[in-house]
C-alpha cells in the first residue's frame, strides 16, 4: 500500500476550479529524480492553471522523477506516459506509487527509458519498434531535464 507510512509532501492545486491536494513521496536516496524540484512545481502549477488544455490530452512527460507534473495532468483528465531513465534505483517504483497514492494509476503509465538498452531504447535520432508502438502524443512536458551535465549531451541531437 503506497499510502502506508509515507513521508509525503502535500501539494495543492486548483484543477478545473476545484482545490486538489496531492501526496508526493520524495525519496532522499539519490542525486536527482527523488524530489519535486522547484521547476516541476512551477510546471505542475501551469498545467493546473491551464487544465482545459489537459482535459483529454495524451501527454508524454520526459524525466518525470517523482511524477508531479504528470500526476497533475492526469488529474486534469489526461492519459500520461511518465518516463525516466530509472536511475537512481527505485525512482520508477516511487513514481508508480505516487500515481497510485493520488488515484491516477489507471491514467498514468510509468515507462523506464534505458538508453541503448532493452526497454524503450532511446538512441536519439533512431526510431525503434517500441517507440512506434506508443500511442500518438498531443503534448510533451518536462521540467529540469538537464540537471546532470553528462546526460545533457544527449539533447544535442533533439
Amino acid at each position: 500500500d503506497p499510502s502506508a507510512a509515507c513521508p509525503c509532501r502535500t501539494f495543492s492545486f486548483a484543477i478545473h476550479g476545484m482545490e486538489t491536494e496531492l501526496q508526493i513521496s520524495e525519496v532522499y536516496s539519490g542525486d536527482y529524480g527523488c524530489i519535486a524540484w522547484p521547476s516541476s512545481i512551477v510546471l505542475a502549477t501551469l498545467i493546473a492553471r491551464h487544465s482545459s488544455l489537459f482535459s483529454s490530452a495524451r501527454v508524454l512527460e520526459l524525466g518525470c522523477g517523482v511524477g508531479l507534473p504528470g500526476i497533475v495532468a492526469a488529474k486534469c483528465g489526461s492519459v500520461v506516459h511518465l518516463t525516466d531513465v530509472g536511475q537512481p534505483a527505485g525512482i520508477l517504483e516511487n513514481c508508480r506509487d505516487n500515481c497510485k497514492r493520488n488515484h491516477v494509476d489507471s491514467k498514468c503509465h510509468v515507462v523506464g527509458l534505458r538508453f541503448f538498452s532493452n526497454l524503450v531504447s532511446v538512441d536519439w535520432g533512431h526510431i525503434t519498434k517500441e517507440l512506434l508502438q506508443l500511442e500518438p502524443i498531443d503534448l510533451v512536458i518536462g521540467a529540469d531535464l538537464f540537471y546532470d551535465s553528462k546526460r545533457s549531451q544527449m539533447s544535442l541531437c533533439l
